[in-house]
């Protein structure tokens, strides 16, 4: 099955990179910006970590909605309202432009 000439398998394909580009970025770029030199590492490692942890029981409450809804849609559409929450947070952080880096 195609759309436009994509085909549809394909085409989660090529948004990937530029999706685990950005998740790259905020996950290592923003902390360190946060964080004083003497805990950094240690607070991007535990940032990173809290992060996968939390975000390791997705697939699992996905398929508990889609299971308790008996389809697809209605479980895509609770799982995209938590995508949206967390870049709503991101919006709301400190914004770190203008600051010097911490000591």
């Amino acid at each position: 099955m195609s759309v436009h000439g994509w085909s549809t398998a394909r085409q989660p394909a090529l948004a990937h990179p530029s999706v685990t580009a950005v998740v790259r970025f905020i996950e290592r770029v923003v902390p360190a910006e946060l964080f004083p030199t003497h805990v950094r590492a240690t607070a991007v490692s535990f940032c990173n970590g809290t992060g996968r942890i939390v975000t390791s029981t997705g697939p699992l409450i996905a398929g508990l909605l889609v299971g308790y809804f008996s389809g697809f849609t209605q479980g895509a559409a609770i799982m995209t309202c938590f995508a949206l929450f967390s870049i709503l947070a991101m919006f709301l952080g400190r914004e770190t432009r203008e600051d010097p880096l911490p000591r």
